[in-house]
């Protein structure tokens, strides 16, 4: 009687934490979508946590008749999906390279990434900056395409890298032994075997690329180049705070990875439980 009431304690004493956590988790996008919904007035005047009687779209409409921020969504839709293609294309064929070719230096090389993804971005940034004065690519797209793989490159090879870890080598000596090329062994067989993996890693760096705000805000200045962090930034003015299209804005730049997290969750599920069982 007293092992099965302990047993119900600590599944009660779970659940009570498992509910704290998802309201926790929800909270806020909960008061990102009321506080979108409101006028000025309400916002300093009703209770955060409480809907207003009238909700009203001036805040959508102000902010996606505008155009820096139309501008600002296509710039930031053609750097993540480019940096995030080129960066698992090269992040897949290094990964694959570290891990089965044995060379002079290997291991350093791969120490050497690992150093480079614990620097914080703010470190690049003067760097970047002084590059592309040189350059002469400030204030231009194709800086934050250049720039950008270099944050994102070092975790997208430390994750496939650990992936490719988990498939044993027979499954490629075997290939090999019935006439397979490198790179047919590699496209036909291991990229297969890692897609969740791969699914993973592309939702980081897509999220990564998408919400960098420290390297936009040094290395673009105009509308032509600005991305959505920039743009919701600048909802701070010495008027005042624009709450209400903050809000909005968080909600826009959130929806996307929502929806791109909906269709791969399968894979990212695989492929972040890939390897946590060793046989």
């Amino acid at each position: 009687m007293e092992k099965k009431t302990s047993k119900n304690i600590k599944l009660i004493f779970r659940y009570i934490l498992i509910a704290v956590f998802i309201f926790v988790s929800i909270l806020p996008i909960y008061w990102l979508i009321l506080t979108s919904f409101k006028t000025v007035v309400d916002i300093y005047q009703l209770n955060p946590l409480l809907p207003t009687h009238t909700p009203v779209f001036t805040n959508y409409t102000e902010l996606f008749s505008a155009k820096e921020t139309i501008r600002a969504i296509f710039n930031s839709s053609i750097v993540t999906i480019t940096v995030t293609s080129i960066s698992l294309v090269v992040g897949i064929l290094a990964s694959y390279s570290i891990y089965r070719f044995k060379f002079k230096g290997r291991i350093a090389f791969f120490i050497s990434i690992l150093i480079v993804r614990i620097l914080p971005p703010a470190v690049m940034t003067i760097p970047f900056f002084l590059l592309f004065k040189y350059a002469k690519l400030l204030d231009n797209v194709m800086a934050l395409i250049i720039s950008y793989p270099f944050m994102v490159l070092p975790l997208v090879i430390w994750m496939i890298t650990g992936f490719l870890s988990d498939i044993p080598k027979s499954i490629e000596e075997s290939a090999r032994v019935d006439g397979a090329s490198l790179f047919g062994v590699l496209f036909k067989i291991i990229i297969p075997l890692i897609a969740p993996g791969i699914a993973a890693t592309a939702i980081f760096s897509v999220i990564g690329c998408w919400n960098e705000y420290i390297l936009a805000s040094v290395i673009t200045s105009s509308v032509e180049s600005q991305t959505v962090p920039i743009i919701l930034s600048l909802q701070i003015t010495m008027w005042g705070t624009f709450w209400g299209k903050i809000c909005a804005l968080a909600i826009f730049m959130i929806t996307p990875m929502l929806i791109f997290t909906f269709f791969v969750h399968k894979y990212m599920a695989r492929g972040l439980t890939a390897g946590a069982v060793k046989e």
